[in-house]
């Protein structure tokens, strides 16, 4: 039985330093149970705010942090290179985990938890709920950052569990966000409120080191086959060094802002190798593996060559586009392999339904009709000679308030392999010839276009027109 990995990349700051070595070690965790038959294991690690130039195991910068568990996952599995999220992070977690566009799930920005009532309707069907209904059923557990509820709501901390996992283990939002009365001094990667399996507490134990912890534990009891969405805060801000001996601890507490989230970037890369570790034997045998981030890197620690004006919070690709990574069981490519084909957050929805055996076609929406969902099975990406990539667009948004339109604002983008159209922002369309890499280059419209500019902004025009036409934003 092979394991499939799924490894998506967050991020956060840190005060504070507290003994990294006093964490779980593989070492003192059970043996893995016997060999098995059936679906593999599905470990998916989401990491923040981590973009393509933020990482070493992609030629997007010059001079990206160090990130060498990255590089040698890369080196055993698939690299894709053009793989959407969405702007910002709770729009690109609940498109993961739905497999719908934002104009469907409602959620179109980041939701500010505390005072707020915004969160993913608890009749959307999850990739928890979708993993329960496998043939034998998966148990579904979530390690760290959740960031898709409004404490307003009833029962905030219970929002994970009514969303199909047995377990949360985590933050309920960024580590400055609290639920309940605000304690008298400030939050930070230290200091912040934990939930667990719907209790909350204050704990001071480094946010990065607790969520590989309590990965590793959940991995180590959770019944087979599982599913486990590790969402590490990092390298979201507050950035500070990370506490000694982890890597980027060196870095000075006033060093300026970009050093510091290097560090971090360093730190989770770090943890993540922790995290694999306990993959080691027979397990990793039978798990599938992907690494991935929610959105790009923030603007106030983009560094040049990089355009700091196309990051985080727009729809250029430095906005949307991210690293994702795919190896172990089910991956049959020769490892080290590149992938160009255009894949969306959307398409892991329908791609572990796939790896489980479920038929999305008898899957029941939350409105009782057949699911309605956007994304399509990128598995056959993952064969020894992967089937001719079918032409598609790739599609992202976020607009404000959530919910269904009309919105006060509305920001988009609608890409083939060569061409992009976007508005990013005050209502400008924008068209853009591309070339595989970060930078879209400059604006096509404003000028006489050439037949072939002409034709793909037509062919982009009508893919966003049908997209709008569901949404309810065409007459």
């Amino acid at each position: 039985m092979r394991v499939l990995l799924l490894v998506l990349l967050a991020a956060c700051g840190v005060e504070g330093a507290p003994d990294p070595d006093d964490h779980t070690d593989v070492a003192d965790l059970p043996d893995p149970p016997a060999q098995r038959e059936g679906p593999p294991n599905i470990l998916f690690v989401l990491l923040d705010d981590v973009g393509l130039d933020k990482t070493s195991a992609y030629d997007e910068h010059p001079s990206p942090p160090p990130t060498p568990v990255l590089e040698d996952l890369a080196a055993r599995g698939v690299r894709f290179t053009q793989v959407y999220a969405e702007p910002t992070c709770s729009i690109a977690r609940a498109s993961l985990l739905t497999g719908r566009h934002p104009f469907r799930h409602g959620i179109g920005r980041w939701i500010f938890p505390e005072g707020g009532t915004e969160s993913l309707p608890d009749e959307e069907v999850t990739l928890a709920e979708l993993l329960a209904q496998a043939d034998p059923p998966y148990t579904s557990a979530l390690a760290g950052k959740w960031h898709l509820v409004g404490y307003d709501t009833p029962d905030p901390a219970r929002h994970p569990l009514r969303q199909g996992f047995a377990h949360h283990r985590g933050s309920l939002s960024n580590p400055l966000d609290i639920l309940g009365e605000k304690p008298p001094y400030t939050r930070s990667y230290t200091r912040w409120q934990k939930a667990v399996d719907g209790a909350v507490e204050m704990t001071d134990t480094y946010m990065t080191l607790d969520t590989t912890d309590e990965a590793l534990g959940l991995m180590a009891r959770l019944p087979e086959p599982w599913f486990l969405y590790v969402a590490y805060n990092a390298a979201h801000d507050p950035w500070a060094p990370p506490p000694a001996p982890l890597p980027g601890s060196e870095v000075r507490a006033n060093a300026p802002a970009h050093e510091r989230y290097a560090g971090m970037v360093r730190a989770v890369d770090h943890e993540l190798g922790r995290l694999l570790e306990g993959l080691d034997g027979v397990l990793a045998e039978r798990t599938l593996i992907v690494v991935a981030s929610d959105n790009g890197t923030p603007k106030d620690v983009i560094t040049t060559p990089s355009d700091r004006t196309r990051g985080k919070h727009t729809v250029y690709e430095g906005g949307v586009r991210v690293p994702f990574l795919v190896a172990g069981a089910g991956v049959e490519r020769a490892a080290g392999s590149t992938s160009d084909a255009l894949l969306s957050f959307v398409d892991v929805f329908p791609t572990l339904a796939e790896v489980a055996g479920v038929p999305l076609a008898e899957v029941q929406g939350g409105d009782g009709g057949p699911l309605v969902i956007d994304g399509t099975s990128f598995l056959g990406e993952l064969q020894a000679e992967p089937p001719p990539a079918p032409d598609r667009v790739l599609y992202a948004e976020t607009f404000w308030p959530l919910g269904p339109p009309p919105w006060d604002w509305h920001r988009w983008t609608v890409r083939d392999a060569s061409w992009k159209l976007a508005e990013e922002p005050k209502g400008r369309v924008k068209l853009f010839a591309l070339d595989g890499s970060m930078d879209e280059g400059n604006d096509l419209l404003g000028r006489a276009l050439t037949a072939e500019q002409e034709a793909a902004m037509t062919r982009l025009e009508a893919a966003r027109d049908a997209l709008f036409e569901q949404a309810g934003l065409l007459p």
